[in-house]
């Protein structure tokens, strides 16, 4: 009896034994499975979160900011079109003011124009009839020989009348062919104006071959041709590098000539204050032909 309770108690102190050490292996696996999943997640947290941030949350900041610098370019931009736009809106108010003014300008040239025209046509007839007078006058001389003597002093007296006829008449011819050099400088103002400066130097080649065509068959010796002449050589060559020194050769050129010319009547007591702009018209002048050597 006492030798069979000895070996139940053996029994179950080997089985406690066997269990606690197979409790304790499967304690130690778990616990070596914990380790292990933790080092993985932690390996995972260490590697991956780098990668994450720069793989996506890194390209996200960029493109942000990108975005952000973008917006500010855009903005500036904005600002300076709208800063050239009201600029480019003064310019146009600025050239209308001076296109007005240049149309009155242009509006005297040509009433004087034709004033001069009427003169001219006015001289024209008296020609004419002179030219009668003298015709019917060499008949009388012819028929009546007694008075030859007298009809010749009558003769001279009317050649000497002729004479001076036609000196107004070159005078008068002369005045015309200035003020039609006067206006092709206003025309290449104009152009210079609409920054055309080819047209410009051709309106400019043809008033420098007017003035040198003025300075070799007139008389008047005291005009200032080869002067003006001289600031539209200056022009000339001041284009295209430098319009605004052009068009102070030109504005030189024409107060030099507007001394040659009559006034017109509505501007007899006063002399214009104002200098041609080179502003564009609304209208071009008609073009007129200049004197050709």
């Amino acid at each position: 009896m006492e030798g069979n309770g000895q070996t139940s108690e053996k029994k179950t102190f080997g089985q406690k034994l066997s269990a606690a050490w197979r409790a304790f292996w499967r304690f130690m696996l778990r616990l070596f499975i914990a380790v292990v999943i933790i080092g993985g997640l932690g390996a995972a947290a260490y590697f991956g979160i780098p990668y994450l941030y720069r793989t996506y949350v890194q390209p996200l900041q960029d493109l942000q900011a990108e975005v952000t610098a973008l917006k500010q370019e855009t903005a500036d931009r904005a600002t300076q079109v709208n800063q050239r736009i009201l600029a480019i809106q003064d310019d146009i108010q600025s050239l209308r003011s001076e296109q007005s003014q240049l149309a009155d300008k242009i509006d005297a040239q040509e009433q004087a124009i034709q004033t001069l025209q009427s003169k001219t046509d006015e001289l024209a007839k008296g020609q004419a009839a002179l030219q009668l007078q003298i015709e019917d006058l060499s008949k009388k001389i012819d028929e009546a020989t007694a008075t030859a003597n007298d009809a010749q002093t009558a003769g001279e007296a009317l050649r000497a009348s002729w004479d001076e006829w036609k000196a107004s008449l070159e005078q008068m011819r002369e005045q015309i062919y200035v003020m039609q050099v006067m206006e092709t400088l206003l025309r290449a103002r104009v152009l210079l104006g609409q920054h055309d400066l080819g047209a410009a130097q051709k309106e400019l080649s043809q008033a420098s071959a007017a003035l040198q065509w003025l300075a070799e068959n007139t008389a008047n010796t005291e005009a200032p041709y080869a002067t003006a002449r001289e600031q539209i050589v200056l022009a000339q060559k001041a284009l295209p590098q430098s319009p605004e020194v052009a068009v102070q050769d030109i504005e030189a050129a024409w107060q030099l000539l507007s001394t040659l010319t009559p006034k017109p009547a509505s501007q007899a007591e006063a002399t214009p204050s104002a200098t041609p702009s080179e502003t564009p018209t609304a209208s071009s002048p008609t073009p007129t032909p200049t004197p050709k050597p």
